[in-house]
């Protein structure tokens, strides 16, 4: 613990505030501003009992007090405070004068009568414990001036993060298709032998609704019944200088995994999951007419109890591959655990994948990366801090984790519950020793993982950790005001695009695809669209032909919140200048006869012309190349 806190010292009293999960602020201006802060805090101490208890005290001037409290029991969110019985007089008599004049009588339903106090909560239920200390402040202290927006972050937060009703709706659906699905689909010959949903959002919870099914499907039956299906199918092809722009639509994975033949060739593995996609297709539609569905490509786009789906059969692979499935799938289930476990971890998960995108950094960091490193802050806090109860706690132990910790000497343990046995630690810790330069620069070691192999953080590249490190450190430095965290500034730090560090821009002149109707020129009338397009997007292909061409000499970040922008970094090699004369195809040039060299002038010509007709402009910020 010493030298964790040793490492902190430089960011003043950082390591002491990690240890809170909520932090107010009191300005005291009474001639004895010490005995009025002791009467203060044995009244919150008082208030708070069996909920949270105070962890931090330090004065910051002879007026000023920051007092942070650590939660008892993070399953209580119920606004209700309970108090003695009725009948007990004196100890209802107390209990009023302690909680105030809005006490009320309540009646349960074991026949009990009980004094109750009902706290305003507006922020949500990981904010109980703030409101508890402003319902006391209106009661005993309301001429001391008190602060806690400056490490609160409900402003910023949508409210839909604060539960895990979406959550819950979304695993209900997808249990009664699995079981829809094990009814109809699976045959003698080709049983379903194995479901999977590798998704976030099974674990993620939050704002789902970019999977609903889109009001004109659930409408479309009555719209089709005199067309037929060929009419139909035409509605999904996207004509040639169309100028209708159909409705992109998110779709929830799911594999099905059908055979358990691991060298089936390529061409035979697609007529059959072709053909058994189709009977599926055939089978669902018989058993229940309003589902809407349609094969495209290698896949089966399904609308079901109000989300849209998208059905896949599993390729077969090796053995060892099959085992990577399955992790994949595992670690979605145990992301699942930690949001029921931890009230603030949906809201903890927004609040970082906002940081991350406005860093630029979507795609280049995978987001079962960033939880992979979340669980372990709330698995393995530093010292002997606790489990964070607060997405606050959570969100700066998340970059204090990043800012001060050893990638390439610390991994990442996930012992969930003790469930890894001393004898995988013993073998992955003398692995990761002797192996250390074979080994991913983030890695991570789960339940799910073996011995020798760390599945799910191998995709960050040392460069992105460099880079994601580099963010959190000015992150937490432009939080730190007076030795103390502001978060107030949370929506203007992850709103502020810094474009500084990139040394070419390139400016999307993007439209949004919104939904509209398709006309049909042979009846001369209008449809709606059944099915929009899925999973087109133009920005994603455009990058991908870029790190295709260009990914040795330059990397490209994207953010999902700024789709307007790439940001170009190149590698130190290509910082100097190359007349446009020596220009050679793939932004190269020949440097002797058989060796090629990068040419940032051609390569910005390719930009131009691999990205004509979405690309608006391209800028050059670094001003030496």
């Amino acid at each position: 613990m010493d030298e964790e806190v040793n490492k902190r010292k430089v960011a003043g009293n950082l390591f002491q505030i990690l240890s809170s999960d909520y932090l107010i602020r009191l300005n005291i201006l009474n001639k004895n501003p010490k005995s009025e802060a002791e009467r203060i805090i044995s009244i919150l101490d008082k208030g708070l009992s069996g909920r949270a208890k105070k962890c931090l005290e330090i004065w910051s001037s002879k007026q000023d007090i920051y007092i942070g409290f650590k939660v008892v029991d993070q399953v209580t969110t119920n606004n209700i405070v309970l108090g003695p019985y009725a009948e007990l007089e004196a100890e209802s008599k107390e209990f009023r004068d302690f909680w105030g004049s809005n006490c009320k009588i309540r009646r349960f339903l074991d026949g009990t009568i009980k004094e109750t106090i009902e706290i305003e909560n507006r922020s949500g239920p990981s904010y109980l414990i703030l409101a508890i200390i402003e319902h006391l402040q209106s009661v005993h202290f309301a001429k001391v001036s008190m602060s806690a927006s400056f490490f609160n972050l409900s402003p910023f937060i949508p409210s839909i993060y604060q539960t895990n009703d979406s959550l819950k709706e979304v695993r209900s659906t997808f249990t009664s298709l699995s079981r829809l699905l094990q009814d109809e689909a699976s045959t003698d010959s080709l049983p379903i032998r194995k479901i999977r949903c590798v998704s976030s959002s099974l674990h993620f919870g939050g704002d789902l609704s970019r999977f609903n099914v889109p009001k004109n499907i659930q409408n479309a039956e009555r719209k089709t019944k005199k067309m037929s299906n060929n009419m139909i199918a035409n509605y999904f092809d996207l004509e040639s200088m169309s100028t209708d722009i159909p409705k992109t639509i998110e779709c929830i994975p799911i594999k099905l995994d059908i055979t358990n033949k691991r060298h089936l060739s390529s061409e035979l593995f697609s007529k059959l999951s072709l053909a058994y996609l189709i009977d599926l297709q055939r089978k669902l539609l018989k058993r229940e007419k309003s589902i809407k569905s349609i094969i495209k490509g290698p896949e089966l786009i399904l609308a079901y109890n109000g989300f849209m789906w998208r059905i896949g059969v599993e390729e077969p692979t090796k053995a060892k591959n099959q085992s990577e499935g399955d992790m994949r799938s595992s670690i979605y289930e145990f992301f699942y655990n930690m949001s029921l476990r931890h009230n603030c971890w949906s809201s903890t998960v927004w609040a970082v994948r906002k940081w991350i995108s406005s860093r630029f950094l979507d795609g280049a960091i995978p987001d079962v990366s960033l939880d992979i490193i979340l669980s372990h802050i709330f698995l393995n806090p530093i010292g002997l801090l606790q489990a964070p109860a607060s997405v606050e706690s959570a969100f700066l132990r998340f970059l204090d984790y990043l800012s001060f910790t050893d990638f390439r000497t610390t991994p990442m343990i996930l012992n969930y519950e003790n469930c890894l046995s001393k004898e995988k630690l013993g073998i992955f810790d003398k692995n990761f020793t002797l192996e250390r330069e074979r080994l991913p620069p983030l890695c991570s070691f789960t339940l799910f993982d073996d011995q020798h192999f760390s599945l799910y953080t191998s995709k960050v590249n040392q460069k992105d950790l460099i880079r994601l490190t580099n963010y959190a450190r000015q992150t937490l430095h432009s939080f730190l005001i007076n030795d103390f965290v502001d978060l107030s500034s949370y929506e203007r730090v992850c709103d502020k695009i810094d474009t500084s560090s990139y040394d070419i821009l390139i400016h999307i002149d993007i439209y949004i695809p919104v939904a509209g109707s398709v006309k049909n020129e042979k009846q001369n009338s209008k449809h709606e669209l059944i099915i929009p397009i899925v999973d087109f997007d133009p920005i994603q292909c455009y990058i991908g032909s870029l790190q295709a061409s260009y990914g040795d000499i330059a990397r490209f970040y994207f953010s999902k919140s700024y789709p307007h922008l790439i940001g170009v970094k190149l590698n130190k090699e290509c910082l100097y200048k190359v007349s446009k004369s020596m220009m050679r195809p793939h932004g190269k040039r020949l440097k002797t006869e058989n060796e090629l060299v990068p040419n940032v002038d051609a390569m910005l010509d390719d930009l131009r012309i691999m990205g004509r007709g979405i690309v608006k402009e391209i800028d050059l910020v670094n001003v030496s190349i």
